[in-house]
């Protein structure tokens, strides 16, 4: 979905959106949208059977939420002085330019400040889950004085799904990726140039290499790790696996210790969801600004033609593991804990006239709390290598020796 705009001005007018030639000031950013439909049926029934009541019960929910990002899609444009100055490429020159002066020309500084000039295409989605959930309860009057409630709920939140099944959510890192055979070749090169580098007198060069190829010999260099897609070669549909376990018991009971007096308590486990929707790898693509391509010498994209080579189109599923390569991935915990929590309470009610008074304790014990549910540590390197590498190391005196054990045995790099 595209959003008319005056687009992104910065290095002139206090970098602005809009903001200039009569054209309001609208903020920092272009924002989203996100349209929802929720529907919701319930359904109830209570039974009455000598000293017990039973109660039935269930629900059902479709969710269905559009959401989109505007992103840069009218452009967003960096000014500096580089062009103004007497030399684009010399920065030593006398004169710094002038950022105004550029932006009068429509000479743009591209990509090489910390606020690129770009244009973003970014993809819509339209994301469906569905909710059931099943309950029953038993009030038990076992006597005049005490009542015992029973009960057992069962949650189903289905996983998320985009109805045209633009997001990615699972990383297989024990398949081999396309780049493996190409960058095997690469490390092979550089390590043979190492052994037979002649050019440092004290060996260290020669020797790291040494090292290097008995720790990762070419032939075990390889490159694991693929970007899979939803309904590509079987993958499955859903952002993550499925959760039928999430039983919820629940029980509690009162008891008339005196006339005005009476006691109660209970116990519960109640779970939340997750609502984990998986990234859109691939699916959005930004298109930068080319400022030159002869080193400087003249501009190449300008402020009225800012991107001659077109815009560039989301790859989608089509580039399989290759997309982004170089790049970021994105994918999620298949089998996502859900927060749930144990609830628990205590108290003694008491009647006095007209006062009520009641003294308690509740507590409650929840777990899995995140606040991105679906979310793995992507760099975690497993507890056994923690372990191994954090253990502290010591000289032959018994001395411990500064830095981390990955520090102690890396090998030096080559020209070091």
């Amino acid at each position: 979905m595209r959003k008319h705009s005056f687009p992104r001005i910065t290095g002139v007018f206090s970098d602005k959106i809009g903001g200039c030639c009569g054209v309001p000031n609208m903020g920092g950013g272009w924002g989203g949208y996100t349209n929802t439909t929720y529907h919701t049926w319930i359904g109830s029934m209570t039974q009455t059977h000598g000293s017990m009541t039973w109660h039935y019960g269930g629900d059902y929910r479709v969710i269905q939420e559009g959401t989109g990002n505007y992103g840069n899609q009218s452009g967003a444009f960096r000014f500096t002085g580089d062009w103004t100055r007497r030399n684009y490429a010399n920065t030593g020159t006398a004169g710094d330019g002038s950022a105004f002066a550029s932006f009068l020309l429509g000479y743009l500084s591209g990509g090489a400040t910390n606020q690129p000039s770009e244009f973003n295409r970014n993809d819509t989605r339209f994301d469906s889950q569905h909710f059931y959930s099943l309950f029953f309860q038993n009030d038990w009057h076992t006597t005049s004085r005490l009542t015992l409630n029973m009960g057992l709920r069962w949650d189903y939140e289905t996983p998320f799904t985009e109805r045209f099944d633009r997001f990615t959510s699972v990383f297989d890192s024990a398949q081999l990726n396309p780049i493996s055979d190409a960058a095997q070749a690469a490390y092979t090169k550089i390590l043979n140039q190492m052994l037979a580098y002649t050019g440092d007198p004290t060996g260290r060069v020669h020797s790291t290499a040494v090292q290097l190829s008995q720790l990762v010999p070419p032939s075990s260099y390889k490159i694991y790790g693929v970007q899979l897609f939803p309904g590509v070669n079987g993958q499955k549909h859903t952002v993550t696996n499925l959760d039928l376990h999430e039983w919820q018991p629940r029980a509690g009971f009162a008891y008339q210790l005196f006339k005005s007096t009476v006691i109660r308590g209970g116990v519960g486990r109640f779970v939340q969801g997750t609502s984990v929707k998986g990234g859109q790898n691939g699916f959005s693509r930004t298109t930068s600004v080319i400022s030159s391509i002869t080193s400087g010498r003249a501009p190449y994209d300008s402020l009225d033609n800012p991107f001659r080579n077109g815009i560039l189109e989301s790859t989608g599923s089509s580039l399989g593991p290759l997309t982004n390569l170089g790049q970021g991935v994105s994918w999620v915990n298949q089998d996502p804990l859900r927060p749930y929590s144990w609830q628990y309470s205590f108290a003694i009610q008491h009647e006095l006239k007209s006062w009520r008074m009641e003294i308690g304790y509740s507590h409650q014990n929840t777990f899995n709390i995140q606040s991105s549910p679906g979310d793995l540590e992507q760099n975690d390197i497993g507890l056994h290598n923690w372990l191994t590498y954090r253990t502290p190391i010591f000289d032959s005196s018994g001395q411990p020796q500064g830095g981390p054990r990955w520090a102690a045995d890396r090998p030096l790099s080559f020209g070091e």
